[in-house]
C-alpha cells in the first residue's frame, strides 16, 4: 500500500523533529509492519537517522497494473515501534466516550 507518514524524528537535544513522507506500508505473513520509501524517492529519506515515532496519516492501493520494485538505501538507525492497525468502525476510548476510530 502507498501511504503517508508523519515521523518524529530525534534531533539530538532530548527533542524530536518531525517531518512528513511518503512511502510503502508492508505487512508480512507474520505480521511485522514495515514501512520505506518507494525507490524513486529513496533520497528524500536521507534526513531520517533514527525514528522516535510513526504516525499512518494515509493509506491508499498500489496500482495491480503497476511493476513494484524498490531498494532502501540509507543508514538509519531505526528503533522497533509498535503499530496499532485498525479497521473503520472500531471503537476508541476517548474523553467523550467511545468514538469511531475514523472520527
Amino acid at each position: 500500500m502507498t501511504a503517508e507518514f508523519r515521523i518524529e524524528v530525534p534531533d539530538g537535544n532530548g527533542g524530536v523533529t518531525t517531518v512528513t513522507k511518503s512511502g510503502v506500508l508492508l505487512q508480512m505473513n507474520n505480521g511485522d509492519i514495515f514501512i520505506r520509501p518507494r525507490a524513486y524517492i529513496a533520497d528524500q529519506w536521507t534526513d531520517i537517522s533514527a525514528v522516535a515515532s510513526v504516525t499512518l496519516t494515509s493509506v491508499g492501493l498500489i496500482d495491480s497494473a503497476a511493476f513494484v520494485c524498490s531498494r532502501t538505501e540509507f543508514n538509519a538507525d531505526i528503533y522497533d515501534i509498535p503499530l496499532v492497525c485498525v479497521g473503520t468502525g472500531t471503537l476508541i476510548l476517548t474523553d467523550r466516550g467511545e468514538v469511531p476510530v475514523e472520527d
